[in-house]
């Protein structure tokens, strides 16, 4: 049996052992750089969004301050309107 064996071009029981374990390794190779490549991926988001909060928060804060300057603009405008309008005056 061993002769026949020996003589076949098909592998042995012990190198389909080994090819089995190759191929094995092969697809938990894959899975591990496929997991690796996803974890990446969500780290970068996380980190995109940090930084987008950080941006949001300090177009926030420029636009509140301009938003705060432009409404002392209008009040200054109102109070020097105020008394040179003969519509208020009448009040």
């Amino acid at each position: 049996m061993r002769e026949l064996m020996a003589d076949s071009d098909l592998p042995s029981p012990d190198q389909r052992s080994v090819q089995r374990d190759e191929r094995r390794s092969t697809r938990l190779a894959g899975r591990h750089h496929a997991a690796t490549t996803c974890d990446e991926h969500v780290n970068l988001e996380n980190h995109t969004a940090h930084l987008e909060d950080a941006m949001l928060k300090r177009l926030s804060k420029r636009a509140w301050s301009e938003l705060e300057a432009d409404i002392r603009l209008l009040d200054k405008r109102f109070a020097e309107m105020v008394p040179t309008s003969a519509a208020f005056l009448a009040l």
